[in-house]
Order: C-alpha cells, then structure tokens, then sequence
C-alpha cells in the first residue's frame, strides 16, 4: 500500500512537471512566432525597398518603365536571387511580390512613368506593419503612393493628398483588415 501511495505522489509530481514544461515550451513556441511575424514584415519591407531600387537603378538610362512586369525583371536579373522562386518573385512572408504597370503586374504600358510592386492576401498584422514601416530617404523620394485594398475599400495614400504618407498607425488600423493587398506606385 505504501508503494502505492509513493507512486501516486511521484506521478502526481511528474503531471506537475509536465504542466510546467508545456507552458514554457507553448510559451517560448509564442515568443518565436511572434518575433519571426515582425521580422518577416520587416523584411517584405526592405525586400520592396530593394525591388523598388534595382528597377529604377536598372531603368536609369531608359526614357520610362515601358514593358516592365514580373517576367520581365525575373528575366533581366533585376529581381535578388533570394527572391525568385521557381520563376515567381515571393516575399518574406511568403506571398508573391508582383512588379508592372498595376497590382497585378501586368506590363507597364508604353510612355508610363510608373511602376508598381504589390503583395496581395496579407493578413492584418502584415497590413498594419507595412503600411507603415518606416521608409528609407531613397525610398521616399520615388514613392508616389500607396493603395490598400480589402474587401470592404481601397484607400490610396499620397503625399501632402487628402489621405497623406507617411500612413498613421491609427490609419492603418481603421484600414486594414482580414484580406489585403498592398500596392505601392513609383517614379
């Protein structure tokens, strides 16, 4: 009988044990996730900072983006290798970056000024973090606007316009939500 009560004990020692053990692991498994999350939107930011710069760099001594789109600066090497998966340009985040003449990367058309690169089907959190990511000197310069699009609007942000860049955070999340794509126009 008294074997039985210490093992009892011993096992009711060990579920104690275990219970602990399972909270530091869930809790570290959340603290990673968490990190890597921002890190990832961290990143997707720089990664279209670095896009933006290797089209207008490679575009320099052309007259305008004529003809730019996903192909186009997969085949050219203008997209970092890191980037380019199996013929696709995909984002830290694991979404795939689209570069032309509109959000779905169609080619930009004849005599255009401009580009845009966009990411679509970017939850909240990554909507938020993007929209407003703090943007380098280089970056600022070229960006014309920003337009955020869900099911429920599509907001564009532009400098000194009525819905200005730099994006707010409280802007943000009045705008974003469950479903986004982001699109970010430059010259």
């Amino acid at each position: 009988m008294q074997n039985f009560q210490v093992m009892a004990a011993q096992l009711k020692q060990n579920k104690v044990v275990a219970a602990c053990l399972a909270v530091v692991v869930l809790a570290l498994f959340i603290l990673i996730f968490a990190h890597t999350g921002e890190n990832g939107f961290q990143k997707t930011q720089q990664q279209v900072e670095t896009l933006a710069s290797q089209v207008r760099s490679y575009y320099a001594q052309k007259p305008n983006y004529w003809g730019l789109s996903n192909a186009v600066a997969l085949e050219k090497g203008i997209v970092p290798e890191n980037m380019n998966r199996n013929g696709k340009i995909i984002s830290a985040l694991g979404k795939e970056l689209f570069v032309g003449g509109d959000a779905q990367g169609n080619p930009v058309s004849i005599g255009s000024r401009e580009f845009a690169i966009s990411i679509a089907d970017v939850g909240t959190a990554a909507c938020r973090s993007l929209a407003t990511a703090p943007l380098n000197d280089f970056f600022k310069l070229g960006l014309i606007r920003l337009t955020i699009k869900n099911n429920e609007q599509e907001q564009t942000f532009e400098w000194g316009g009525e819905n200005p860049l730099p994006i707010t955070k409280a802007k943000a999340v009045e705008i974003c939500s469950k479903n986004n794509a982001l699109s970010w126009f430059f010259e």
